[in-house]
């Protein structure tokens, strides 16, 4: 096996007093740039703390002006709706008959009623669920869902 020729290091009792000063000047430089890296090290921590705090701070808030919505809609007036009308009105509107609108091409369609109803907020997703009526009258058509039918979109 080679050995690689090492420099060896100079002993202390070879090096002028010029050399010892500038061995001492580069420990120093050297010391100094480590203190600045932890210095940054030391800021990114806090900053990267102070993220996190921000970060949840951000979803305490967000739960907040959530539960602000939620009081906000128990206090409209369709919110104190009996859960048995809204069945009756939802039940109206998707089992609606089929009107066919020549310029605009538009049908009534159950599908699209249910899903934008059952978008609107939890409470009405349930009362939707919970009323067998509305999904007694499901008519799919690979034509008008092909998603829900073929998994794709139509050509």
């Amino acid at each position: 096996m080679a050995r690689l020729a090492l420099n060896p290091r100079p002993r202390i009792e070879e090096l002028g007093s010029k050399e010892i000063s500038s061995i001492q000047t580069q420990i120093s430089e050297t010391e100094t740039q480590i203190e600045t890296f932890d210095d940054q090290m030391n800021e990114l921590k806090r900053v990267y703390e102070a993220h996190w705090q921000v970060s949840e701070l951000m979803l305490q808030k967000q739960a907040k002006l959530d539960k602000i919505e939620s009081l906000r809609n128990t206090l409209s007036p369709i919110g104190r709706l009996a859960v048995e009308l809204l069945a009756v009105i939802f039940e109206a509107v998707c089992l609606s008959e089929d009107v066919v609108d020549e310029e605009l091409e538009y049908q009534n369609d159950v599908i699209r009623s249910v899903f934008m109803i059952s978008d609107v907020c939890m409470g009405w997703r349930q009362v939707l669920h919970d009323t067998p009526k509305v999904w007694s009258k499901l008519h799919l058509s690979s034509y008008r869902h092909p998603k829900l039918i073929c998994g794709k979109s139509p050509q």
